[in-house]
């Protein structure tokens, strides 16, 4: 089973975002999705390499408020 920690997206550029992982900034694959993607968006990651979905503002942050109390992320460092 795979947790689905959104991460927000910093910069996109040819079928790639940076996104904020964990204090690291990581380039994902857009090539899974048909949504333009636009820095500030959020991303739901597979394998930490492929988005697979785009999520609003709203709905990542209760997600990570929910992950971050089961002790499986620091908001801290999920935020860039």
């Amino acid at each position: 089973m795979c947790i689905a920690v959104p991460r927000e997206v910093l910069e996109v550029r040819a079928g790639e975002a940076l996104v904020a992982d964990a204090g690291a900034n990581t380039w994902v694959s857009l090539a899974l999705l048909s949504d333009d993607v636009a820095p500030g968006d959020w991303l739901v990651l597979q394998a930490r390499r492929y988005a697979v979905a785009r999520m609003d503002d709203r709905e990542a942050r209760i997600r990570l408020k929910l992950f971050a109390e089961l002790g499986l992320v620091d908001l801290e460092e999920a935020r860039p």
